[in-house]
């Protein structure tokens, strides 16, 4: 070790170097604050390590030969050490820095239950982008206009640029939550940070018009009253109310379907309740069904409930029952109007997985009032402010052109003689 050529063992030694020195930082410093890679710090490391990347593959070319940091085993030891931090995080419970740090134990002390504030996690991140770096930087010094030089190009430059920026991008992200109501006249420029739980201004303001909710049809099911768990246990069967079902059955009972309103409410009428048309505030689904098994038969009205009304089952036996659960909701959209510090005034229908994006701000629909359900007049809001959002998702692109490349590029001369 360490005689001539440097390999697999050095290699691996030289990665356990930020590592140990991460865990002694760790044990006498803390955890890394999350301003620890904010602007400009992270732009500057990004730029040092990018030119220390290009610097070390400009030596190696004018030497004549491949850089250690460019090698194989510097590449293979510091990819198998960030797959085993990155391991540890899916396979462990990840707390708040704060708590780990106030917990005993080796695992907790040196930053693993906390991995994305931990300093050695940080600085072997950082060394293997300098790694990558280096690789890419003298790979492309030889770079020739063929369909595998080109894929390596896409490929490792958009690695690099998806995890560069994604760490800068980390750092520099900010979450906040927004609850808007359409009962007010006025639009909202204050949200709560989700890091610190302080209320803060921001230099964009949204106003809710209307907030829609939209729902699957409701369900039919058998309710076992004395223990109030659906049958049968584990899988519980249902009947899904549409405008074209009449009929159908549920474990032994024929359930036939006599009316159905979508939106109702409940009267007291001359000897029991009945549901009558309500599209109004609080107005929920119920059906009237008649319950037959054998000699047995059953009659009357069922609803899931809203806000407002009650639900409403129907008796079979002492200890069976029908019901309709709350419905489920299929999509929620909260129709806004945005304000900006230019002046800028815009609409968007922002929907599950369809943000409001302008500028570096991305606005998400999170939830709502789940108690009032459909009829819920508030809407809240996830803004993310991300200024390095674009150059990950060039990283992501290229990364994919690259894997077109290998896959569509023509077949090299070997293996054509493997494939005759």
């Amino acid at each position: 070790m360490w005689n001539n050529k440097w390999g697999y063992k050095e290699a691996f030694a030289i990665v356990g170097i930020p590592i140990i020195i991460g865990w002694v930082m760790q044990l006498i410093l803390g955890p890394a604050p999350r301003t620890a890679f904010a602007f400009p710090t992270n732009i500057i490391a990004g730029i040092a390590i990018t030119l220390i990347g290009v610097g070390v593959a400009l030596m190696g070319k004018r030497k004549g030969r491949r850089p250690f940091l460019a090698g194989g085993p510097a590449t293979l030891s510091a990819l198998t050490a960030f797959i085993v931090l990155t391991l540890i995080v899916g396979f462990t419970k990840q707390i708040p820095a704060g708590m780990a740090a106030g917990l005993s134990g080796w695992f907790h002390k040196i930053g693993l239950s906390a991995m994305l504030e931990s300093r050695a996690f940080l600085l072997l991140y950082a060394y293997f982008l300098l790694v990558l770096a280096t690789a890419t930087a003298y790979r492309l010094l030889r770079f020739s206009l063929c369909v595998r030089d080109v894929a390596f190009a896409l490929n490792h430059i958009g690695l690099y640029l998806f995890l560069l920026f994604g760490l800068i991008s980390s750092s520099e992200m900010r979450r906040f939550t927004m609850v808007l109501s359409s009962e007010s006249d006025q639009p909202e420029w204050r949200a709560t940070d989700n890091l610190t739980r302080a209320m803060v201004e921001l230099p964009l303001a949204l106003e809710l018009k209307h907030f829609d909710l939209q729902e699957y049809p409701p369900k039919l099911m058998l309710l076992d009253l004395p223990t109030g768990e659906l049958v049968p246990k584990g899988r519980p069967e249902h009947l899904l109310i549409d405008s074209t079902l009449t009929r159908g059955r549920l474990l032994d009972w024929q359930i036939e379907i006599l009316e159905h309103l979508p939106l109702s409410a409940p009267l007291v009428g001359a000897t029991d309740i009945v549901f009558k048309e309500f599209r109004s505030t609080g107005g929920a689904a119920s059906v009237r069904v008649r319950a037959t098994r054998g000699d047995e038969a059953y009659e009357g009205w069922v609803s899931s409930g809203s806000y407002l009304f009650p639900y409403r089952s129907l008796s079979l036996t002492d200890s069976l029952a029908i019901v309709m659960p709350e419905r489920e909701p299929k999509q929620f959209t909260s129709h806004i109007v945005y304000y900006t510090q230019a002046g800028d005034v815009g609409k968007y229908d922002i929907r599950v997985n369809h943000p409001l994006r302008h500028g570096n701000w991305y606005i998400y629909q999170l939830g709502y009032d789940r108690e009032r359900g459909r009829w819920s007049t508030t809407s809240e809001l996830e803004i993310v402010y991300d200024p390095w959002l674009l150059p990950v998702y060039v990283g992501i692109a290229m990364m994919l052109l690259g894997a077109l490349c290998l896959l569509l590029g023509p077949i090299s001369h070997d293996k054509k003689k493997e494939a005759l």
